[in-house]
């Protein structure tokens, strides 16, 4: 597949609604549905072991299937020829 080019000048981030945390630890969940990260704050607490949940970012899973398919496709058949329109 034909990557299209995209210079870090063309884009525009807006940060105006992002947090920012410190986190120490971070699980990571699947399902079928979903990609869970959930980012978390470990430390001891009267001596006992203690766990903060800070922040989950579920994100769905078809990107990386989509490209995880499409890598096959192009292993078996070849390059996918993109119009030069893209």
């Amino acid at each position: 597949m034909a990557e299209i080019s995209i210079s870090p000048e063309d884009i525009e981030y807006d940060d105006s609604s992002m947090v920012s945390l410190y986190s120490n630890s971070v699980r990571m969940e699947t399902s079928i549905y979903d990609l869970q990260f959930i980012f978390e704050s470990q430390y001891s607490k009267n001596g006992k072991p203690t766990i903060k949940q800070l922040a989950r970012v579920i994100m769905s899973p078809l990107a990386n299937m989509l490209n995880r398919n499409i890598f096959e496709y192009e292993k078996k058949f070849g390059e996918i020829k993109l119009p030069n329109e893209l």
